[in-house]
């Protein structure tokens, strides 16, 4: 499934570039056989409602025996802003029993008054995949994405989370400004406990950490979204101030968690521990690859990320 939905983020980041400069999408069917030998095919025709026809046919049937298949047309999709444009990207797994997943990437065009914009990809509907273990393909999604060279380079300038509501809802609802600026730390503290020990972070570092929080729809928890989108602009600073304060990062941590754990329900408690750890191995991986060990992880990292794991006290999912 993982080698599908990498070829999702690489078919997603195509018709992504189709779009940022204001041209209209071309309907775009992708499929995979057994070999891993992937096959593009624009469906460019009079009506386009014909195209989506033709694709979706392909998708539900698979005659050319297929291991997957996704789809990408434009629609619409309601966000925090209203009703704007977004991919509609269906996604087909031709096992035994077919699953199915359905995801939309809302974006505001080219042509508008506030200029092209990628938004959080929004997963709206699964069918013999189990939520709990769609992290790991959503992650193949995103490293799809990444290995698309031009429509990496447009999702990371004009990808923006749409959560200017959403940090006045926890503020103001959940959280008051105080505990607010507390929370922002936790993605610092994060950054601080796999890369911060016995070294001085230089910018380069923090610019890639950076990049990492501003992309930070990947991670299935809301709060974590919030949280790592308001900080990633304010990193180098609430690091320095932390860093001068304080040496024991994860005891810090723990204590922010506490107010965390006082808001939220057990489940979306460990939602946001399992987020929060794969934003932390995306810091070790990022900071490893700085280092030129192209990203493989040493002991002190594999240490560092193991005593996460042991503090925040999440039970993984096999």
């Amino acid at each position: 499934m993982r080698e599908v939905f990498q070829l999702v983020g690489e078919t997603a980041a195509q018709s992504i570039q189709s779009v940022s400069d204001g041209g209209d999408l071309v309907p775009l069917l992708t499929t995979v056989d057994k070999y891993g030998n992937a096959n593009y095919m624009r469906l460019a025709m009079d009506d386009s409602a014909d195209a989506v026809r033709f694709g979706k046919d392909k998708l539900e049937r698979n005659d050319d025996d297929k291991v997957g298949a996704v789809f990408v047309a434009d629609g619409f999709v309601t966000i925090d802003d209203g009703k704007t444009d977004a991919l509609v990207v269906d996604v087909r797994i031709y096992t035994d029993q077919v699953a199915k997943c359905q995801m939309v990437i809302p974006y505001t065009p080219a042509k508008s008054a506030k200029g092209f914009a990628i938004h959080r990809p929004q997963v709206v509907s699964l069918e013999n995949i189990e939520q709990t273990k769609f992290q790991p393909l959503l992650d193949a999604f995103f490293l799809g994405i990444e290995e698309h060279e031009e429509g990496r380079k447009i999702w990371h300038e004009y990808y923006t989370d749409q959560i200017g509501s959403d940090q006045e809802s926890y503020c103001g609802e959940q959280f008051d400004e105080q505990q607010w600026r507390s929370l922002l730390e936790i993605p610092c503290l994060t950054f601080l406990a796999v890369t911060g020990h016995g070294a001085e972070i230089n910018s380069e570092q923090f610019e890639l950490a950076c990049e990492i929080l501003s992309s930070c729809g990947r991670y299935q928890s809301q709060l974590l979204q919030s949280l790592a989108s308001n900080a990633a602009p304010q990193l180098e600073s609430l690091t320095a101030s932390i860093a001068a304060e304080q040496s024991d990062y994860v005891e810090s941590l723990l204590a922010h968690m506490e107010l965390i754990e006082h808001h939220f329900s057990a489940q979306e408690v460990k939602g946001f521990k399992i987020a929060l750890l794969a934003l932390a191995k995306d810091f070790a991986h990022a900071n490893a690859e700085f280092q030129g060990f192209n990203g493989t992880l040493n002991d002190t990292a594999k240490m560092a990320l193991a005593g996460l794991v042991i503090a925040l006290a999440v039970k993984l999912d096999a």
